[in-house]
């Protein structure tokens, strides 16, 4: 037999792909993501060799929800995702917020602490982000993570679920999906307490999804996030540099901002089915 002639297995293979994702669009897109984190966190942590591969670990989100979404949604949805990275034209104050929302919730929250005594020092840290490779870093991973867990599982979760809703069980999985890079110290900076991690990216995820919703832009959510990553190494709200009580008082402030942006502007309801998923 010709050896380019192709066998009944790979011509099944795409179509099984498919019906996968179809299927489930969640967990074609969670199970690999979660499995391929794993490996390259524990590659790290015990210094295997991996021949450069480590370097698309920032990329994983967004390669694999690329692919689910042009498997179960079709190319043009999948183009659609990324196209919104070119949608700059939004009102002038959805920049502001993604410009300042996270310096503004950063200092707030230091300042309620040290008015209850919890924290007496505010070191503003400029040094750790003035090279070009946390730059680069920040938006590898502000990019990929805003195509994968906003754009598209948002996306997905809201087609049966309100927006809030879904931005939590977003926000949920998000944050479970850092544990292994945070345990083996990769790209974060180490000692995030595990509960305040996972319910910081539930509020991170209902703001993006909140800022999304507003704009459908991803260029916006992706400056905020850029934004964020910054704001948090200048304004001492990590563990390592202000400990716990700062971080989870960051996580509270942020926890008060979400609620107030759903209350006051909605889209409300904030729990509940889908408008065509109620009505089925």
């Amino acid at each position: 037999m010709d050896v380019t002639e192709p066998t009944a297995l790979n011509n099944q293979a795409p179509g099984l792909l498919k019906r996968i994702a179809v299927a489930s669009p969640f967990f074609a897109y969670l199970i690999p993501t979660y499995i391929l984190q794993v490996i390259l966190a524990a590659t790290h942590h015990w210094d295997i060799r991996t021949y450069g591969v480590a370097i698309l670990r920032p990329f994983i989100p967004a390669i694999m929800a690329l692919a689910v979404a042009w498997l179960a949604m079709g190319k043009a949805q999948a183009l659609k995702f990324l196209k919104s990275f070119t949608n700059y034209r939004v009102h002038p104050k959805f920049y502001a917020f993604a410009l300042l929302y996270p310096g503004v919730v950063g200092i707030i929250s230091l300042g309620i602490l040290r008015l209850v005594g919890l924290n007496k020092v505010i070191e503003i840290d400029l040094e750790s982000v003035a090279d070009l490779e946390f730059f680069r870093i920040n938006v590898e991973v502000s990019a990929s993570e805003e195509l994968a867990w906003v754009s598209f599982l948002t996306t997905l979760f809201a087609k049966r679920y309100r927006l809030f809703q879904s931005s939590m069980f977003v926000g949920f999985f998000w944050g479970v999906w850092y544990i292994p890079i945070v345990l083996a110290k990769i790209q974060v900076a180490p000692g995030f307490p595990i509960i305040p991690l996972i319910a910081n990216f539930m509020l991170i995820a209902a703001i993006c999804a909140w800022l999304y919703d507003r704009t459908k832009s991803a260029l916006l959510v992706f400056i905020m996030q850029l934004t964020t990553a910054y704001t948090s190494q200048i304004v001492p709200v990590l563990p390592l540099r202000g400990g716990n009580a700062q971080y989870i008082g960051f996580v509270v402030c942020k926890f008060v901002l979400a609620i107030a942006l759903y209350v006051f502007w909605g889209p409300k309801p904030m729990f509940g089915r889908a408008p065509s998923q109620a009505a089925t």
